[in-house]
C-alpha cells in the first residue's frame, strides 16, 4: 500500500537533505513513519461503530429524559402533491394559485402542505440530538486527553520548542493517539455523512471534512506534529461548548442555551481570533525559522494555516452577529446550519 503514500515525499516534506529513511526508531524513541496514517481509517471505523452504540443504548434514552420528542403532524400523502413538489419545493404566489386550481384546493392548504413537506425533510429533533451529543461527547473527550497530554510537554509552555531538533523530534505516543483519534474522529464524520441528518450546507460539511483530514494527515506526516496538537487543542475548547448549546436548544432550555452559546461565542473569538495567530501562527511562521530555513512543506503548512485563519474570521464575523441579534434584538437568525422547521400562524389549525 505504498503508492497510498507518494504525495508525502521526503524531498517536499522534509528541510534539507533529510529524508523518511532517517526516522530510525531506537531503544528509547520512536519517530513518525508515513505509514501510521494507513491505521487513521481503522480508528475512524472504530469510531463509527462506538458512536452507533452510543446513539441506541444512550442517547436515545438520554433524549426521552430530557423529554425531546418528535411534534411533527403528519403530513398528507398525496401523489399529485408530490410531483409538483418534485419540481420546486418553494412555489412563489403564482405556483401556488395555479396548484390550488388544478387540485381544487384553497390556496391557503397548499401552502401548508409544502411547509410541512420542506420540514418533513428536515432532520427530526430526536436524531439531531442524538448526533449533537455525540459530538459532544467526543469533543470533551478529546479535549480533556489532549489538555491532560499537552501540559506535560515542554512546547504546550514554551512554542519555541515546537522546533528544537526538528524534524528528527522522537514520538510522544501520547500525542500519536491523540492525532489518530482527531484524524479518526473527522473521517467518521465522513464515513457517516450518507446516514447522518443531511442539511442545507452537506457539501460544505464534505469539503471541511476532507480539509481537516488532510491538514491532520500532512502535518503528522511532516513531524509537525508538535504545532500540530496545539492547533487540535485550540479547536476543541470551543467546539464543546458549541455542540452542548444546541443539545441544550433541542432540550427546549431556552435560557441555558443562550448562556452556552454567549460562552462559546467568547471562547471562539478568544481562541481562534488571539490564541491561534498569536501562539501557532506565530510559532509556525517566524519561531521554525530559527531552526531551519524556508522549504516548501513549511511555505504548504502556513498557507493552509492562514486559510483556517481566513475561516475563523469569516464565523467570527457570523457567530457575532448571532450573537448581537440573541442578547440585544431578542431572535436568533436561522443559518443555513440551523434546520429550525417552517412554522406559520395557521400551522395549528388542522388539515
Amino acid at each position: 500500500m505504498d503508492y497510498l503514500l507518494h504525495p508525502f515525499t521526503s524531498d517536499f516534506m522534509l528541510p534539507g537533505d533529510i529524508t523518511f529513511d532517517d526516522f530510525v526508531d531506537t531503544v528509547d524513541h520512536t519517530y513518525v513513519k508515513r505509514h501510521h496514517l494507513l491505521y487513521m481509517p481503522m480508528y475512524g471505523i472504530l469510531l463509527l461503530v462506538l458512536r452507533k452504540l452510543y446513539e441506541k443504548h444512550v442517547a436515545t434514552r438520554l433524549a426521552g429524559h430530557l423529554q425531546i420528542q418528535n411534534k411533527r403532524k403528519p403530513l398528507l400523502i398525496d401523489a399529485r402533491l408530490e410531483r409538483l413538489y418534485a419540481e420546486t419545493k418553494h412555489p412563489d404566489q403564482k405556483r401556488v394559485s395555479a396548484y390550488a386550481k388544478r387540485l381544487d384546493m384553497d390556496e391557503r392548504s397548499v401552502r401548508r402542505w409544502f411547509r410541512r413537506r420542506r420540514n418533513h425533510d428536515r432532520p427530526d429533533l430526536v436524531n439531531k440530538f442524538k448526533e449533537t451529543s455525540w459530538r459532544f461527547l467526543f469533543y470533551t473527550v478529546a479535549f480533556c486527553y489532549g489538555l491532560a497530554t499537552l501540559i506535560q510537554t515542554p512546547w504546550f509552555w514554551d512554542t519555541s520548542m515546537c522546533w528544537t531538533g526538528f524534524p528528527m523530534q522522537p514520538l510522544w505516543m501520547s500525542i500519536y493517539y491523540y492525532y489518530m483519534i482527531e484524524g479518526g474522529f473527522y473521517m467518521s464524520l465522513l464515513y457517516s455523512l450518507g446516514m447522518d441528518n443531511k442539511r442545507k450546507d452537506f457539501y460544505e460539511q464534505i469539503i471541511h471534512h476532507l480539509a481537516t483530514i488532510f491538514l491532520i494527515t500532512f502535518s503528522y506526516a511532516c513531524n509537525f506534529i508538535r504545532a500540530g496538537s496545539l492547533v487540535m487543542i485550540v479547536h476543541d475548547m470551543s467546539d464543546v461548548l458549541l455542540e452542548v448549546a444546541k443539545c441544550a436548544h433541542y432540550a427546549e432550555r431556552r435560557r441555558l442555551a443562550d448562556n452556552l452559546f454567549t460562552s462559546f461565542a467568547v471562547v471562539f473569538i478568544i481562541s481562534r481570533l488571539l490564541l491561534f495567530p498569536r501562539v501557532v501562527l506565530y510559532s509556525t511562521l517566524v519561531e521554525s525559522l530559527l531552526v531551519t530555513p524556508p522549504y516548501s512543506g513549511y511555505y504548504f503548512l502556513n498557507v493552509l494555516l492562514f486559510v483556517l485563519q481566513l475561516l475563523h474570521i469569516f464565523w467570527s464575523i457570523t457567530i457575532v452577529r448571532m450573537a448581537y441579534d440573541m442578547l440585544v434584538v431578542g431572535v436568533v437568525r436561522k443559518d443555513d446550519r440551523s434546520d429550525v422547521e417552517e412554522k406559520s400562524s395557521d400551522e395549528d389549525e388542522a388539515n
